[in-house]
């Protein structure tokens, strides 16, 4: 597994299989999942906050969107599109594929 940073504290992990990305703490193991508990579909961030769009990793958990608080560390979600497009925070974020931003990050 191989990691990139996204925002201070924060990764975009690539599992073993290339495709599948987990959004993961800087420094800690992770078994699967990352922070999300759930694979990262699409990701975008700006200076404080990353979005990822997740495929929980379990059929009770919702999929959506998850919003990291880099600077609290509070996740919240998930979100849905519509959800997602009302907080402003995070409106003008620019959003991805999960390996366009793996691509892009170094």
């Amino acid at each position: 597994m191989r990691e990139r940073t996204v925002l201070s504290g924060y990764e975009l992990q690539q599992w073993e299989n290339s495709t599948t990305y987990y959004l993961v703490k800087s420094g800690e193991k992770d078994n699967g999942g990352g922070v999300l508990d759930g694979a990262v579909l699409r990701i975008g961030w700006n200076g404080r906050y990353v979005i990822a769009e997740r495929k929980a990793n379990f059929g009770g958990d919702k999929d959506g969107w998850m919003i990291v608080d880099t600077a609290t560390k509070k996740i919240t979600g998930p979100f849905s599109d519509s959800e997602l497009k009302a907080r402003p925070e995070v409106r003008q974020i620019a959003i991805m594929n999960a390996s366009e931003a793996w691509r892009r990050l170094h």
